[in-house]
């Protein structure tokens, strides 16, 4: 069954607080820890961001390293100061290319790090997380 809803608004859609709005409508995936004795409590999240201004867009595993990645995108045309939060600590966190190719290292502390985004800018991230390597 398909739902559709329409919201009145006026100005930029970020200011009058549509995706906070669109978000209300998505359904969460149910998810079950596949272990053999059967369904356990889980732990941490695993990624979290933590201004309105981005959305994180995929995560998935690298095709050839045993890490994730990662892609935010700005919706504003502002620069952001974003502050990316995992489950887990991260061993190594990298800007990387499309071809999922390592650019640039990206600093962080603990589970946190910090990355800035341009307007409107795209950024894809490869983190390495402890116990997941």
């Amino acid at each position: 069954m398909l739902f559709r809803s329409v919201a009145a608004f006026t100005g930029p859609a970020l200011a009058a607080g549509v995706p906070r709005l669109s978000s209300a409508y998505h359904t969460p995936i149910p998810a079950v820890q596949g272990v053999a004795a059967g369904h356990v409590p889980g732990g941490e999240g695993l990624l979290e961001v933590a201004t309105a201004k981005t959305r994180v867009t995929a995560i998935k595993r690298h095709d050839r390293r045993e890490s994730l990645v990662v892609r935010l995108y700005n919706m504003t045309g502002d620069p952001v100061e974003e502050t990316v939060t995992t489950g887990s600590a991260i061993i190594e966190a990298w800007r990387i290319d499309l071809l999922e190719e390592r650019l640039e290292p990206v600093p962080g502390t603990g589970n946190r790090l910090m990355i800035d985004l341009r307007g409107h800018e795209i950024v894809t991230l490869e983190l390495v997380l402890e116990g997941h390597g």
